[in-house]
């Protein structure tokens, strides 16, 4: 029995090792399990199992159909169902190499494209392995699916950039090219040989042994060389190259430096033959040699003009005929000695002899000698062009008629005089309605300028007395100038300058205005509250607004009534901003003006800011003056709304987001401390000889390097040749030829860096059609004074 008993005992223990041992199989198998379970999760691609071959069963990850847009479990993906996903043209292909894998136990690669839950189809690349039992037997292949739909549009980029860059070369007829830092050409497109003669193969040699000994040669290879040192791009410049055959051949290059870790190791380029055009110049500089021999000693007057009327050329004839030397009318345009009243028309028959609208123009016009005194001339004008037809220069002939012309005034004289006593009836009655006020500026003006006269001298000058005077005159005009404004407003010519304005005193400064305007039945009654607040805006657009609204609601209140304007504030809360969307709540001030009139119909009402809809007769309103009340109040960054009743009169709501009193005096401490002098290199270009003098001598004595041009191609050719940085530029935006936008948009794209600041005296509509009164764009409106310059000018520079 003992024997039996340690038998069992043995077989017992052995029992438990072995199930220990199972145990701890089960709990690695567990673990490998979950690491693989996170390893198939971790994954990017999508995973799958076909562990039977003869089965149509697959197993799929999660992953793979989430890369389809499904959620795991959405939906099952058996065999036959994965064909059915994959797009038609790329199934046959893809179960033929499958079969063809299984066969020869091989290693599966393929790209497909499979179609995703919401019906587009994505790129696929899929590799695979076949297993196989003992004796070759394929029973098992299992694989991974990765999206390459990102990769595979990459691709197609970049093979149609590569093609868009081989059609580019293979089409174009400049030579392309490339050569090393020692100046020995590496690549050469095939056009060299239609301009050189030579084969790319053959020209693969050093520069110098393609161009000639011509001098201007130098100064392409020393540009070339600047861009090797400095890894900069330099100018275009000018070739003669040595044609196989011998003849010279002139090309343009234009090269940029291929520059790796900070240095450059190739240069890129291009050529164009400009051989004809070199020719052409070469021919068109002897001709013009010998027409100027000729029209030299001619009787007339004969100027050469360029396309915006500046003098190009001069003879001795032409400069008697205006007391000018010829040094002196070279570069000044024909509107500088066209006596203004005669100008508009010469410009436009010159702006359409350029444009090919007219061969030639005739007309009789008065000129401005240089003594100032007046001379008619008859001009004919044409235009000159080479045997290509292509434009050289316009070519004007002027012929003294003054005698002529002093005659025919003599006999016109008693009509000018009736047209002109016509015409001071017309000023006389429109000066009388501002007489009172006018007559009271210019008494201040005239008053005190005597006073200064009849008792300043200079050896005794009593400096309070001269800056008191100082200070009236000035008072006094800048009363006219707000006169001038004013009556600006109404033609709604005015250039907007936001400034901080106290609503109510603006209002009540109008009352005087507005009592003149309606009709002695309607009781005005004006209610500002003090201290309501102040708004930023511009001065003559808000008394617009008030002017308009008072003046539709004296139209409305045909039989009397009672007109109502208040000011006051207001605090928009968020309702009103969520039904209003073009405004904000908070604190604002509100403007209403309210007529007791005939009101307005549902109808009518949605209407009434449209332009040009009007409820009057013919010839009884345009139909504007709500819709320019609706411009400007948006324009101005406020709201407006309206409400009306037939029978029970209209109320017009104006809001407007209200500003710190203190916003005032903080902008003008922050002018004030800006220092007025600066180093910088600022390039002026102005066409007024007389502005252009003011800003050239007031930048120049604070310090400032200045650059002056006197028109936009000017202004190019100073950019061309100045040596340093230009951080500025200051530019009149309406010039001939081409404007100050144009100008500032060229020279920024060779310079991002370049800041700009545009001026100008024309009035909104010509600024707003060149986008200058837009957010961020720099502009100073004429008249300004030299101060306001320099700190406009130290602003930018600072920012």
């Amino acid at each position: 029995m003992s024997g039996s008993s340690s038998n069992a005992n043995a077989t017992v223990g052995a029992l438990r090792a072995r199930l220990a041992e199972v145990e701890q199989e089960l709990a690695q198998l567990h673990a490998q399990n979950e690491r693989l379970h996170h390893i198939v999760l971790g994954i990017d691609d999508g995973l799958w199992d076909w562990p039977d071959t003869t089965s149509e069963r697959q197993w799929w990850s999660p992953r793979f159909f989430e890369l389809l847009g499904y959620q795991h479990g959405e939906m099952e993906c058996t065999r036959p169902q994965f064909f059915e996903l994959m797009h038609p043209d790329d199934r046959v292909e893809h179960i033929n190499r499958a079969d063809h894998m299984l066969k020869i136990r091989g290693l599966l690669e393929s790209e497909y494209r499979l179609r995703t839950r919401d019906g587009e189809y994505r790129w696929f690349r899929s590799r695979a392995r076949v297993f196989q039992k003992e004796r070759g037997r394929a029973f098992r292949m299992a694989g991974s699916v990765r999206d390459v739909t990102e990769e595979k549009q990459t691709e197609r980029a970049l093979r149609e950039h590569a093609d868009q860059l081989r059609n580019i070369i293979e089409h174009s007829t400049n030579v392309f090219y490339t050569h090393d830092t020692d100046h020995v050409l590496t690549y050469l497109s095939p056009q060299m040989q239609d301009v050189l003669g030579y084969t790319p193969e053959e020209a693969k040699v050093r520069w110098t042994g393609l161009t000639t000994d011509h001098p201007i040669n130098e100064a392409g290879y020393a540009a070339t060389q600047r861009a090797i040192d400095t890894s900069d791009t330099q100018p275009p410049y000018i070739l003669q190259l040595r044609h196989k055959s011998g003849r010279s051949v002139w090309v343009e290059v234009h090269e940029a430096p291929v520059v790796v870790d900070g240095r450059t190791v190739a240069i890129v380029g291009a050529l164009t033959d400009i051989t004809e055009r070199q020719l052409a110049t070469d021919a068109l500089r002897e001709s013009e040699e010998r027409f100027r021999r000729v029209f030299e000693d001619g009787p007339a007057g004969i100027a050469l003009i360029d396309p915006s009327g500046r003098v190009l050329s001069a003879n001795a004839a032409f400069c008697s005929f205006l007391g000018y030397t010829d040094e002196e009318l070279l570069g000044m345009a024909f509107k500088e000695f066209t006596h203004p009243e005669d100008r508009g028309g010469d410009l436009e028959l010159t702006r359409r002899l350029f444009a090919g609208e007219i061969r030639s123009y005739q007309l009789e016009e008065r000129y401005l000698r240089k003594d100032g005194t007046v001379v008619w001339g008859n001009l004919v004008t044409t235009l000159v062009h080479d045997d290509a037809g292509e434009l050289l220069y316009g070519l004007g002939i002027v012929v003294d008629i003054t005698q002529r012309k002093a005659a025919q005034e003599e006999q016109h004289k008693l009509e000018d005089q009736l047209r002109q006593v016509q015409k001071m009836e017309a000023v006389g009655q429109l000066a009388g309605g501002v007489a009172h006020d006018f007559n009271n500026m210019l008494t201040a003006v005239l008053g005190n300028v005597e006073l200064l006269r009849t008792t300043v001298t200079p050896l005794e000058a009593d400096r309070a007395l001269f800056q008191d005077g100082l200070q009236q005159i000035e008072d006094a005009g800048l009363r006219a100038a707000d006169l001038t404004r004013q009556l600006l407003a109404f033609s709604r010519k005015q250039l907007l300058q936001p400034e901080v304005l106290d609503l109510s005193a603006l209002v009540m400064g109008m009352e005087k205005m507005l009592r003149r305007l309606i009709q002695e039945d309607i009781e005005l009654d004006i209610r500002c509250a003090a201290e309501a607040g102040c708004i930023r805006a511009d001065h003559g657009q808000i008394e617009q607004v008030v002017l308009n609204l008072a003046l539709n609601a004296r139209d409305a209140m045909t039989a009397g009534g009672r007109l109502l304007i208040e000011v006051a504030a207001a605090e928009l809360d968020r309702k009103f901003a969520a039904r209003e969307t073009d405004t904000a709540g908070g604190p604002h001030l509100l403007l209403t003006v309210s007529d007791t009139g005939v009101g307005i119909p549902a109808d009518i009402l949605e209407r009434i800011f449209e332009p040009f809809f009007t409820t009057k007769t013919a010839g009884q309103g345009t139909g504007l003056g709500l819709a320019t009340v609706h411009g400007i109040v948006r324009q101005s960054g406020g709201h407006i709304v309206v409400g009306s009743e037939p029978g029970r009169g209209s109320t017009f709501r104006v809001y407007w987001p209200t500003v710190d009193r203190d916003v005032a005096a903080y902008l003008t401490s922050d002018i004030e401390q800006l220092t007025l002098h600066g180093t910088e290199a600022v390039l002026i270009c102005e066409d007024d000889q007389a502005v252009r003098d003011l800003i050239v001598r007031a930048l120049d004595e604070h310090g400032y390097h200045v650059l002056e041009a006197v028109d936009a191609r000017h202004a190019i050719e100073i950019s061309k040749t100045q040596v340093g940085t230009i951080e500025l530029l200051v530019t009149d935006v309406v010039m001939p030829d081409m404007d100050g936008r144009e100008l500032a948009e060229r020279l920024c794209g060779q310079d991002p860096s370049l800041k700009v600041l545009y001026v100008s005296g024309y009035t909104a509509d010509a600024m707003g059609a060149r986008g200058l009164l837009e957010d961020g764009v720099n502009f100073l409106q004429k008249p300004y004074s030299p101060t306001t310059l320099l700190q406009r000018i130290r602003s930018i520079l600072d920012s």
